[in-house]
């Protein structure tokens, strides 16, 4: 039988929608199909597809000449199972005939059709044509969803497809590349000998972030005071201070110096490590409000404590420690528990004249003097001191001679 179908043209760019009609003929008799094998079942129908394509879009894309035993033309704007087929038996893909230009061109829907036919509208597109009951049934695609053309039905759309396109691609992860099929719901996946970049596999280098086998580490940077230089990992020994935490190096001299510990750390009395390159002998264990104090085992300069090395450490017991000068007049004595001889200890010692202890002056009368050499202002000193009441002195002791061992005058002299 004869089937006047009426075919609705879809706009790609605008949206809208019109009609155009045209014949075909759909049958399943053992004549029409010998008909169409002598004549090429697909005749009919180019001619139809070919109108239509000049109609809405110039010389668009059509279907292709008919081929022998019912074949149905090439280039249909449909694809799918079983369909309306023109000029012959029932066949696969889509109605022949069925050509597009600048216009997307369907059958009606509500169309007689044969069971089983389905077919998506376009590549990448959200319509689905089916036969349900003996005619045609436009379907819309969920908003997340388009028509996959493979098996004729709604699947949901990858979203990374919708960035890039039928064709485009994408990185999948940091090693596969995924390429968008034409309906944007299946992938093709290539693994990258590199890595794959911006939907594109590029070479590994050092710098690209991702670690190599003979890389130890990647920052992507080119900085060489963080975790990672030229892709080796940097820690202490390396000579190239790391100041990325969280370890963070304060020094690197590739080994133990006077200046930089093994640790990278640096060398510092108080820090619980003792340096014999930075001259340390032991480390003190005491401090207070961060000042470190003497010990028992060590002095607060990191060095042991020993009487005669210049510094008193109280917490041995030393009461003094004048270094090399220990033992020698005026100075602590040779074992550091108290000071030696020396002018105030209220014993004449070592050239001293005189020693009163704590009552040597230099202002008394009849003192001793504060260095031991001798009596500070006297009766017979030659100087006469008024203030202790001499009147005279003459520098000796005579008291005949006008002038008392006391220092005062013996008769008062007479005025010239």
């Amino acid at each position: 039988m004869s089937l006047r179908g009426v075919y609705v043209a879809w706009s790609a760019l605008l949206g809208t929608s019109f009609a155009l009609t045209f014949t075909a003929s759909c049958t399943s008799t053992e004549d029409d199909a010998g008909d169409s094998e002598n004549e090429g079942g697909g005749a009919g129908a180019e001619s139809a597809g070919r109108d239509a394509g000049r109609n809405e879009g110039g010389d668009g894309p059509g279907p292709g000449d008919g081929g022998t035993n019912g074949e149905s033309g090439q280039g249909t704007a449909l694809s799918g199972a079983g369909g309306v087929t023109s000029g012959g038996s029932s066949g696969s893909g889509a109605s022949a005939g069925l050509g597009f230009g600048g216009s997307l061109i369907i059958p009606t829907p509500g169309a007689a059709c044969e069971e089983g036919f389905s077919a998506c509208i376009g590549r990448a597109a959200s319509l689905l044509l089916t036969c349900r009951g003996g005619a045609l049934v436009l379907t819309h695609c969920e908003r997340d969803e388009r028509c996959d053309s493979a098996r004729a039905e709604c699947v949901a759309v990858i979203p990374e497809c919708l960035q890039v396109r039928a064709g485009g691609s994408f990185c999948a992860d940091e090693v596969t590349r995924s390429v968008c099929g034409p309906d944007l719901v299946d992938t093709r996946e290539e693994t990258c000998d590199g890595r794959c970049e911006a939907g594109r596999c590029v070479a590994l280098t050092c710098g690209d972030g991702t670690v190599q086998d003979d890389e130890e580490c990647d920052d992507a940077n080119d900085l060489d005071t963080d975790d990672c230089a030229a892709c080796v990992s940097n820690v202490c020994g390396d000579r190239i201070i790391d100041r990325e935490p969280p370890v963070v190096e304060e020094c690197d001299d590739g080994r133990a110096t006077a200046k930089c510990t093994e640790v990278c750390t640096r060398t510092r009395c108080g820090d619980q490590r003792v340096s014999a390159l930075a001259g340390e002998q032991c480390e003190p264990n005491n401090s207070y409000e961060g000042v470190l104090l003497d010990s028992v085992e060590c002095d607060a300069d990191c060095t042991l404590p020993i009487c005669g090395d210049a510094h008193q450490n109280a917490a041995t017991g030393e009461w003094c420690d004048d270094g090399e000068l220990n033992g020698q007049y005026g100075h602590c004595r040779s074992d550091c528990t108290d000071l030696g001889p020396h002018c105030g200890d209220s014993r004449v010692t070592d050239g001293e004249s005189c020693d009163f202890g704590v009552e040597n002056s230099d202002e008394g009368y009849n003192s001793c003097r504060t260095d031991c050499t001798g009596i500070a202002h006297f009766c017979g000193d030659g100087t006469i001191d008024t203030k202790f009441g001499e009147t005279c002195d003459d520098g000796n002791l005579n008291n005949l001679d006008g002038c008392s061992n006391g220092c005062r005058y013996l008769f008062v002299p007479e005025p010239p």
